[in-house]
């Protein structure tokens, strides 16, 4: 059998495909037109490094479907065309790496860094990259050790240190940031892409093995919080265990089920209160009052017993990095289903 008529099994699926970029192509013509009639600063910049790439995927797609739907006698003149694509997209592609790094539209004000969770340790250091211009907004009303120029008590002013100086509270822990060196020597050394892949490998393991966790009954042992997908989030996987009825075990028991079989988790609402009471949705008039109601001895039991059983108070969470291995996340899947009713 020749490869021409092998091809000729392919014939509709070439035919989906091709129509189907087709249609995305003018549908991206719809959204740039739009966009169009009120364009943000640095917009043509932005859409030669983001829009065009698009349109030109599926193009690209649009005519590699054609080349196989034409009725070659040999394939030759087809693989030479397919292959001077491929030339060309890997051309493209370093030409659009460029316009994405000279391009001015899309630049993050702020980005926070967390060294432990790029390499496990030191903890507790980390860093806030601003932008000047960003930073020079900010109205800081308060300031701490090492941040100011000076202050007065008798006239009950301060000045505060200009720049990133101002936002330094405290002796920086120079301890341990001598250990950052020898981390992103570590980082190099493995490189970020095999990371990623080890990283995206584990976390689709543990999601689909919460996921697949149930009762007796068929009712689902977890509540997952964010997307079920791992292509659609970080390696941070927070969740609650369930009981039979529905409700939320307290994360305490699980986090100390977890370390009793050395796996270590966290649990707790973190260290981000609104995601945490948007999450476990928390209704708003009874929350204030079981916070007013602990003002003088609050503790998170007491909070959870005010809010009610149906109420999540916490939540736990496994995170992975260049360290976790699939072990780890066979044990962690292991201590969750052992609360299975």
């Amino acid at each position: 059998m020749s490869v021409v008529s092998q091809l000729a099994g392919w014939e509709s699926f070439y035919l989906i495909v091709g129509g189907a970029a087709g249609a995305l192509i003018g549908l991206q013509f719809v959204v740039i037109t739009l966009v169009a009639e009120r364009p943000p600063e640095g917009a043509a910049e932005a859409s030669a490094a983001f829009a065009s790439p698009t349109v030109m995927h599926f193009s690209a797609v649009l005519v590699l479907a054609a080349l196989l739907r034409a009725p070659w006698h040999t394939i030759a003149v087809a693989a030479v065309l397919w292959g001077l694509m491929g030339i060309g997209g890997m051309v493209y592609a370093g030409v659009v790496t460029r316009r994405m790094r000279r391009q001015s539209a899309y630049r993050p004000a702020f980005v926070p860094v967390s060294f432990y969770k790029l390499f496990g340790y030191p903890t507790g250091v980390g860093a806030l990259v601003a932008r000047r211009d960003a930073l020079a907004r900010l109205n800081r009303p308060w300031f701490a050790g090492g941040t100011v120029d000076f202050v007065s008590v008798t006239h009950g002013i301060h000045q505060l240190r200009a720049g990133a100086e101002g936002y330094e509270d405290g002796t920086p822990n120079f301890l341990d940031v001598a250990a950052l060196g020898a981390g992103f020597d570590l980082l190099e050394s493995v490189g970020m892409a095999r990371v990623s892949a080890h990283v995206t490998a584990l976390g689709t393991t543990l999601l689909d093995g919460l996921l697949r966790l149930t009762h007796r009954d068929g009712n689902p042992l977890v509540n997952l919080y964010g997307p079920r997908a791992f292509r659609d989030r970080g390696a941070a996987i927070a969740f609650n265990v369930r009981d039979a009825r529905g409700r939320a075990v307290p994360f305490a028991p699980v986090s100390e089920r977890a370390r009793q079989r050395n796996v270590a988790v966290r649990a707790g609402c973190f260290c981000n209160p609104g995601a945490s009471e948007a999450a476990f949705g928390w209704p708003a008039d009874t929350s204030r009052t079981c916070y007013d109601a602990g003002r003088d001895a609050f503790t998170i039991e007491g909070f959870g017993e005010c809010l009610g059983p149906d109420v999540a108070v916490g939540a736990v969470r496994a995170s992975l990095g260049l360290a976790s291995n699939a072990e780890d996340v066979r044990r962690a899947v292991e201590v969750i289903a052992s609360f299975a009713e």
